[in-house]
């Protein structure tokens, strides 16, 4: 597991501090606080994201070093400033994202992701696809099924149409040159998409794991 002295070092370093006391006074954080997190080998996933996004570093830098990607890691890319929408449509102007550095093994084992080389995190706002993906939840993205003909009939994918992003069950209609995206709930009317709108639209991925936040910061933050 990580320590936290190893991280604040990381941090020191990058931010070109030498002590408790800057970091303190940079990001308000009391003495006795700090002194906590080192006791109890603990830090903030929150302000780690901060500094990753402040110093534009990944967060596998901060916590363990730079790793080199090859084939026995998964490279994530978490859109933290991204999101889905399982309802009406997301638009979305930032495109930023941290970019993790985990092993395949733990990636299967914690959070149950499949053995692939990268997968982009994106979360979900809306309900249109319960029980499957909650509201708030974050997807794993299989950004190699890009394209239609790469998606199955029935997949839950990524999608961007007419500059909102989609996160629905896709299904393929050939005999009149339309696709469906549905809604596991059935609240929500299906969306149909004519052939002018496939041409213009951008399926992002397909969906292969849906994960509570919670559950995937704690794991990132715990990874060994």
């Amino acid at each position: 597991m990580y320590k936290t002295t190893d991280i604040l070092n990381r941090v020191y370093a990058i931010l070109n501090i030498t002590d408790d006391k800057e970091f303190c006074g940079i990001y308000e954080i009391k003495p006795n606080t700090l002194s906590t997190w080192r006791t109890r080998n603990t830090i903030p996933y929150e302000l780690l994201l901060k500094i990753s996004k402040e110093q534009n570093i990944s967060l596998d830098s901060i916590f363990f070093g730079k790793m080199r990607i090859n084939d026995d890691n998964l490279q994530l890319r978490y859109y933290t400033d991204v999101a889905a929408a399982a309802g009406y449509g997301a638009i979305n102007s930032k495109l930023e994202y941290t970019e993790i550095v985990i092993s395949k093994k733990f990636a299967c084992e914690a959070l149950g992701l499949p053995p692939l080389t990268r997968l982009d995190i994106i979360k979900v706002i809306g309900d249109s696809m319960e029980p499957f993906i909650h509201n708030g939840d974050v997807i794993a993205v299989d950004v190699s099924k890009n394209k239609l003909e790469l998606v199955k009939n029935g997949d839950i994918v990524v999608i961007n149409l007419d500059g909102e992003i989609y996160c629905k069950k896709l299904l393929k209609q050939p005999f009149v040159n339309e696709i469906v995206l549905s809604s596991m709930n059935s609240f929500y009317k299906d969306i149909v998409v004519n052939i002018d709108q496939i041409n213009c639209a951008e399926i992002i991925g397909v969906v292969c794991k849906a994960i509570s936040i919670k559950t995937f910061e704690n794991a990132i933050i715990k990874y060994e």
